[in-house]
């Protein structure tokens, strides 16, 4: 089993500190929202967290986050890992060579 990770990429306009920060911020929005909790810490980024937290506060309603709980983390990101069947070895060479 893999996962496909498709998202928008994003490139400041300009080189100022805004824009390469709300590229940044478009970044952990688009590929971190799925890439984050398999690939990093089994977590979303905290700048979804924080910015989610804050509107539905402001809303007066609860998160609309799952929020990731401590204990599944490590299931998270372990998701990641490759294991080939013991009968083959992690890497071999292609077929299309043949």
């Amino acid at each position: 089993m893999s996962i496909v990770v498709n998202a928008q990429w994003f490139e400041p306009k300009t080189d100022r500190e805004e824009d390469i920060k709300a590229a940044d911020r478009g970044m952990q929005w688009f590929l971190g929202w799925m890439a984050h909790p398999v690939f990093v810490n089994g977590d979303y980024p905290l700048v979804m967290k924080t910015r989610i937290m804050e509107k539905s506060k402001a809303q007066g309603i609860p998160p609309r986050l799952v929020i990731c709980k401590e204990r599944s983390r490590p299931l998270n990101q372990e998701s990641s890992t490759l294991t080939p069947p013991p009968s083959q070895p992690l890497l071999s060479p292609p077929e299309y060579y043949v």
